[in-house]
């Protein structure tokens, strides 16, 4: 187990873990590969591939902090018969939200007003023109990757009297077009050429990976602006950085990135239009103890042979 115990504490769960099962650290379970049955596993932390099953071969259940799963083989835990708990539909709400504050940090330049006052700088302050922004509400949006936080995403803009338009590899519902007022784009260059504000939000995968280049951002409108709170492997960095330098981006709002975190001197981190929250989408109070409920009850789940609530396999 390589998960935040500190977050299950917050929601009342440490006692319900420490009396149900006895917790070990990747390195204890070592040298007690043939007890271990169920392992959390936490991004970043662990990685569950055919090599690390073969270690355990008692376990039965590999249940995931997390609604990515670049760090687990799902196809070895099928063949060896280990069920994988993950975290879907949880996590939606927190990461819109993460997406939107970036689209307004970013549009109004939140960050470098907050710099230049506490920097004891005022002397721009009272000009008309200084750190003039891009209005957000009735502007146009648009969304690539339109599963559930894109859904949310649109949702959001409801309020901002957003025009909105979404690509996806599936074309949504009518029912869940018209939910959100979203209009579907076949030709992802079309929406880019279109969209004030576009909010990326693909996964990780082989045909994902730079999808985001310098051909994509050149087809961006003039002065638009980019946020990402997909994956961070789907975006060139350095064609990200050539269009705002440039000024072909208004700026850039990045959740994630490739790597995780960016070395201090990457020019991303020294841009003043680029805000940048190092993969805090889900990071609030009340979505991260639904998802340590959700690991838990995952994993009792699978040692118990009782459904999962949330199963891959």
């Amino acid at each position: 187990c390589s998960a935040p115990l500190k977050v299950f504490k917050v929601g009342g769960l440490s006692e319900k873990i420490l009396k149900t099962f006895t917790i070990l650290t990747l390195e204890e379970a070592e040298s007690r590969r043939r007890e271990v049955q169920g392992v959390i596993a936490v991004p970043g932390f662990s990685v569950i591939d055919a090599e690390f099953l073969a270690k355990f071969p008692s376990l039965r259940v590999v249940s995931t902090y997390s609604v990515g799963l670049n760090h687990i083989d799902v196809k070895a835990c099928t063949e060896r018969g280990v069920k994988v708990g993950y975290l879907p539909g949880i996590v939606n709400g927190a990461t819109a939200d993460i997406a939107w504050s970036l689209m307004l940090a970013t549009a109004r330049q939140v960050v470098v007003g907050h710099n230049t006052l506490h920097s004891g700088d005022d002397t721009q302050r009272r000009e008309a023109f200084h750190l003039l922004g891009k209005e957000v509400h009735g502007s146009t949006l648009g969304i690539v990757g339109m599963g559930r936080v894109g859904l949310d995403v649109a949702r959001r803009a409801l309020g901002f009297s957003m025009k909105v338009f979404y690509h996806n590899r599936h074309r949504k519902t009518d029912e869940e077009e018209q939910s959100v007022k979203a209009e579907y784009v076949a030709d992802v260059d079309e929406l880019l050429g279109k969209c004030d504000f576009v909010v990326n939000v693909l996964p990780a995968s082989a045909e994902t990976r730079r999808y985001f280049s310098r051909d994509q951002f050149s087809r961006m409108r003039q002065g638009s602006v980019f946020v990402n709170v997909g994956r961070g492997m789907t975006v060139d960095h350095d064609a990200l950085v050539e269009s705002l330098e440039s000024g072909r981006l208004f700026g850039a709002g990045l959740d994630v990135t490739d790597p995780e975190p960016l070395p201090k001197d990457h020019p991303l981190m020294n841009m003043d239009n680029v805000v940048i929250t190092a993969h805090r989408g889900t990071a609030s109070l009340e979505t991260r103890i639904s998802m340590a409920e959700l690991v838990v009850s995952n994993l009792i789940a699978g040692l118990t042979g009782t459904p999962i609530k949330a199963c891959l396999n």
